[in-house]
């Protein structure tokens, strides 16, 4: 039977056709052993039994909440809902098949501890690769972690550094909602909408990074990560989210902070200008290569006729 107490932090796992993932879920689920969390189980398609299965095995945990529905909503939005639904003060997605320590969440929990100012803290990230076989350690540099937080600091992660590492971390939920800082949809996919959150929490509040823990993520050829594509970091409507998240973060021009914000923005308008540019360059440049040697076998037919080395074979 569940306790009226607040549970301290509640982690969501969003389901999605996972029953290829259920050791890893298992293993999760394992190493949560903090008697004042809340865990949500959730799947929204209902696409295999993974659930059921997880139900029968898990269902004399009382803090363990199984959402079950059909609605078939996206992933965006699936986030946004399990953060609604969620009743504890601390919060964190935890993907079906990324690996979680059993020390992981009780070492970020202490970082809100030690400094009660911070929005979200979050670890180290091992990307395992299967093809080439291969593993990439995403960790904070050092430079990038120096000084005081403040949005300047969001800016710079935004631009020159992999801003989706801190999607695994632990956030204050209670500050989240009290912002109305929900995941944005992004056109035509969502793939970078998770990036464009952080990127918004950065803008209200500090985000620590804890090199002592660690997650493992999976990359595979059909994996969430693996299907993304550079070319749809800088587009229109992610620049429009954009604008829309510093907006909701009260930063003006004249602000202390304002000026990094709008140089993001001019900064995604140059991305968007110089992408445009080179994509029509190839076609603009064999236009101008027809054009120019169109006029030159012109050119050499009328000087040939005048000779009378030849007969003039372009006809008006």
């Amino acid at each position: 039977m569940r306790t009226t107490a607040q549970p301290r932090i509640t982690i969501a796992i969003p389901l999605y056709r996972s029953k290829r993932f259920l050791r890893i879920i298992r293993q999760n689920i394992r190493h949560i052993t903090l008697p004042d969390a809340e865990i949500l189980l959730s799947d929204r398609h209902s696409d295999d039994d993974t659930l059921t299965i997880l139900e029968q095995e898990f269902g004399y945990d009382s803090r363990i909440r199984f959402l079950r529905f059909t609605d078939r909503i996206g992933w965006v939005a699936h986030y946004n809902e399990l953060m609604k639904q969620a009743t504890g003060q601390y919060f964190m997605w935890m993907p079906h098949d990324d690996t979680f320590p059993r020390h992981y969440i009780p070492t970020l929990l202490a970082d809100f501890e030690r400094d009660p100012s911070i929005w979200l803290s979050f670890g180290t990230l091992y990307s395992v690769f299967r093809q080439p076989r291969r593993v990439e350690i995403a960790q904070l540099p050092a430079w990038q972690s120096s000084g005081i937080w403040s949005p300047w600091c969001s800016l710079r992660w935004f631009l020159l550094w992999n801003m989706g590492v801190p999607m695994t971390a632990i956030f204050d939920r209670e500050r989240v909602l009290n912002t109305n800082l929900f995941l944005k949809p992004v056109a035509p996919n969502n793939h970078y909408s998770d990036i464009y959150w952080l990127f918004a929490v950065g803008m209200h509040g500090p985000m620590h990074y804890n090199p002592a823990v660690f997650t493992v993520k999976r990359m595979y050829a059909n994996s969430t990560s693996g299907v993304w594509k550079h070319s749809e970091y800088f587009t229109t409507p992610g620049l429009k989210t954009l604008v829309n998240y510093v907006r909701e973060a009260n930063l003006t021009p004249t602000s202390r902070y304002g000026f990094p914000v709008i140089l993001t923005l001019y900064g995604w308008a140059y991305q968007l200008i110089v992408r445009t540019l080179f994509r029509w360059l190839p076609g603009i440049r064999q236009s101008m290569l027809r054009l120019l040697f169109k006029k030159m076998r012109i050119k050499k037919e009328i000087v040939k006729t005048q000779t009378g080395s030849g007969f003039l074979a372009h006809k008006p």
